[in-house]
């Protein structure tokens, strides 16, 4: 039951998967039953697919169900109109390959790379490249390839310096399997302008922080 659980949390709502591969039809299914169909990056939340969609997931809903409003029609259908049925005695090839990775010990750790730094008593800047690089145990010893492609999972916290309000905007970065470490991006850890020693309101800072989306620690 735990693991159904856990697989129901990383795979029950629909990501890219809907935009690749599935057709959702709002306009069959209930108003208050929408949010079942909500895909990851509207709900601000981590999640990830492993290679296509797996139809046959043990949580994957079926194209017909309660959901819908007229039951003789679906709720989603594959982008060439067929439907599928709804599988509930036994784990998938996908759900087993998603339970390896939930289970399997892999465990992800940034490290971050100057590119710029400037400081003055006008500004202080300083920019940095993101990697990522996998291990097999959590003191981060031994480093490991990904066996497969992962969509890895991030987020960048902008704060505002001058009024200390923030944001948080979500990302993903398809990584191909075969390597042990992987350029992210580089981002802008700091850009403080100063006034006399006042803190311009352009001023911000960032953070680049892992979103789980495996078995991994940040």
């Amino acid at each position: 039951m735990k693991l159904v659980m856990q697989l129901v949390c990383y795979m029950s709502k629909l990501e890219q998967i809907e935009i690749n591969f599935i057709r959702v039809l709002n306009n069959n299914i209930q108003p208050d039953r929408l949010s079942q169909f909500n895909r990851y990056d509207q709900e601000g939340i981590s999640g990830f697919q492993i290679n296509t969609i797996d139809y046959n997931s043990i949580v994957m809903y079926p194209s017909f169900n309660s959901f819908a409003i007229n039951s003789n029609l679906p709720t989603m259908e594959r982008l060439d109109g067929s439907t599928w049925l709804a599988n509930r005695t036994n784990l998938s090839v996908g759900d087993i390959e998603i339970t390896d990775l939930l289970y399997g010990g892999l465990y992800a750790k940034l490290y971050f790379v100057t590119t710029e730094y400037e400081s003055s008593p006008e500004d202080n800047f300083h920019a940095q490249d993101v990697y990522v690089k996998f291990y097999s145990d959590v003191n981060y010893s031994n480093r490991v390839s990904l066996n497969q492609n992962v969509d890895f999972k991030f987020k960048i916290v902008n704060t505002n310096e001058y009024s200390g309000t923030s944001s948080t905007n979500f990302y993903s970065k398809s990584l191909i399997s075969g390597n042990q470490s992987y350029f992210i991006q580089n981002y802008t850890r700091t850009n403080m302008q100063y006034d006399y020693g006042d803190i311009e309101p352009v001023s911000y800072s960032q953070a680049l922080i892992i979103t789980q989306g495996f078995s991994y620690i940040d």
